[in-house]
């Protein structure tokens, strides 16, 4: 009878591992087929070369153009970052660590983001984020290997361009006037970002301070997960911390935050520890 039980408890351990390791290779096939995507839309080699500031741009926006931009920086299609910080999961819950890195494609355009949040010193949850061919996606792993969320939806492909515009600060060159780009004056100081892609269009304000760099990113335009569903929702980044990377100047420091009624909720703080231009 005893060696019965031992049996059946050795079975189930050694499936229950299975399942779990199963979930891992899935989770790292998903990683490795999206960041896959990206590396694959670049359409030649990166080359340095001089970048064009037109002078009918805003007056706050060519300034930071001629700021963040060095002479012969080029524009490169792919951008990989690594990032250390902390993430709320819910406004009343307490800040969690979190390490990240990020692929980029100017090209396509798109990213995804890997994510590591943890919980305990057991637990912790895999994030992959992604805006690929004009979709976005969202999908979290306990422990890289079991299920949790996993979302897709119109809302979700507008809120990811949302995100691809308003972090393209990484990669200025990508804020450049285009067809599906364009910038308009609102003041002084702040310019209106207006990015469209695969028929979604997006709105952003962008504050700049004297010297040119952008402050923070405002936008009407994001959707937030609520009990209720999906909320268009004021959203800010904050940008912080210039400093120069291979030819360009960025925030190496980034909040982000919802602004609620009467409250703002700051989510994620992020700090660039690395990034790659090709």
């Amino acid at each position: 009878m005893k060696k019965t039980v031992l049996i059946v408890i050795g079975v189930t351990f050694i499936g229950f591992f299975s399942f779990l390791f199963v979930g891992y290779l899935f989770t790292q096939q998903l990683i490795n087929e999206t960041t896959g995507k990206i590396e694959a839309s670049t359409v030649n080699e990166y080359i340095k070369n001089e970048v064009t500031i037109t002078d009918t741009l805003p007056t706050p926006v060519k300034k930071y153009f001629q700021l963040v931009i060095s002479p012969g920086a080029g524009n490169p299609q792919i951008v990989h970052t690594e990032l250390k910080g902390e993430f709320k999961l819910e406004q009343n819950t307490d800040w969690r660590e979190a390490t990240a890195e990020q692929y980029y494609s100017t090209v396509m355009p798109g990213f995804v983001w890997i994510g590591d949040l943890k919980i305990n010193s057991f637990f912790f949850m895999k994030a992959v984020d992604s805006y690929l061919n004009g979709k976005g996606g969202m999908i979290i792993k306990l422990n890289s290997c079991i299920t949790i969320t996993d979302v897709r939806s119109d809302q979700v492909n507008q809120s990811a361009l949302v995100r691809f515009i308003s972090e393209a600060v990484l990669f200025p060159t990508a804020l450049l006037p285009s067809e599906k780009l364009t910038w308009s004056a609102v003041d002084s100081s702040t310019a209106n970002l207006r990015f469209s892609n695969d028929g979604i269009t997006v709105n952003a304000v962008c504050s700049f301070d004297s010297e040119g760099k952008i402050q923070k990113i405002e936008t009407m335009d994001k959707f937030r997960t609520t009990k209720i569903g999906y909320t268009k929702t004021k959203h800010t980044i904050h940008l912080d911390d210039y400093k120069k990377f291979d030819g360009f100047l960025i925030p190496t420091k980034l909040v982000y935050e919802w602004n609620l009624p009467g409250e703002n909720f700051q989510y994620g703080k992020f700090s660039i520890t690395k990034i790659d231009y090709k």
